[in-house]
């Protein structure tokens, strides 16, 4: 069980978010989960744990620059002014291992736990950089593109951790609350994304974190980011869980991924 400070979502689109430094019960945090589909944790990992990630990404970054990363775990997004830039390792934590060490961090598996209601298995995990004016991406559910079955998609959570501070400046997430609940209907052109008049009535909360704190996300809460206007990088760590043993199930999503990245390279 796990008894974290909670970051009370503002439920409205103007009001500034409110920051709860309350400690709040393992049950508090998983009935915000489950009706949110959505709860943010304060300064869950210490600012000493956070120099060490951040120290990683810097690691990986010089490797990179090296060329001693297959291209294969490399991915690019557009700028605002349509140029292509680095943005994610994914997978990572097998060339990261203070990565890989945090995936089996006791706090956070218990977290895990009682948010999936079982043993937590990595399925998937990547960290994005978003680099300034990286465009970022449009509304979403992450359910489409795990190609999950329809009883898995209650049991998957993805954990979003923050190694810079995160801001809609910065490119944030914007989460749309309480559409958790079903796929969303896609716009015509893009049918793994969320059609924005499908959620233009619910209430959303935009993501301001401090460095340690992690945001846990349903599989099925829509959500996307802006373009980071902040001057500076924007790292997360996105770690994805789900009950038991998923290894064939993560081992063919990543087979599929890099056979994608290869046709677009």
């Amino acid at each position: 069980m796990v008894a974290a400070s909670v970051i009370a979502m503002s439920t409205t689109r103007d009001n500034p978010l409110h920051i709860d430094r309350t400690g709040k019960s393992a049950e508090e945090i998983e009935r915000a989960y489950r009706d949110f589909g959505v709860v943010a944790l304060r300064d869950f990992f210490s600012p000493s744990r956070v120099a060490i990630l951040s120290e990683q990404c810097d690691l990986l970054l010089a490797k990179l620059k090296a060329g001693e990363i297959d291209s294969a775990r490399i991915a690019y997004r557009p700028t605002t002014a349509g140029v292509k830039i680095f943005e994610r390792f994914d997978p990572v934590c097998d060339i990261a291992p203070a990565f890989e060490e945090l995936t089996r961090d006791p706090a956070l598996l218990a977290l895990v736990r009682d948010l999936i209601g079982g043993e937590p298995f990595l399925f998937m995990d990547k960290v994005i950089y978003k680099f300034e004016d990286d465009r970022g991406y449009g509304l979403h559910q992450d359910y489409p593109y795990y190609k999950l079955t329809d009883e898995q998609k209650d049991s998957v959570v993805t954990i979003a951790i923050a190694i810079d501070s995160v801001s809609s400046e910065a490119g944030g997430i914007r989460f749309y609350l309480k559409c958790h609940d079903r796929v969303q209907p896609a716009p015509e052109n893009d049918p793994k994304d969320v059609d924005p008049e499908a959620v233009a009535s619910a209430e959303v909360w935009d993501a301001e974190l401090t460095p340690g704190s992690l945001v846990a996300f349903h599989t099925l809460t829509p959500h996307g980011s802006g373009p980071n206007k902040a001057g500076r990088p924007r790292r997360m760590l996105y770690f994805t869980y789900m009950p038991g043993n998923a290894r064939d199930l993560r081992h063919a999503y990543y087979q599929a991924r890099i056979q994608d990245q290869r046709l677009k390279s």
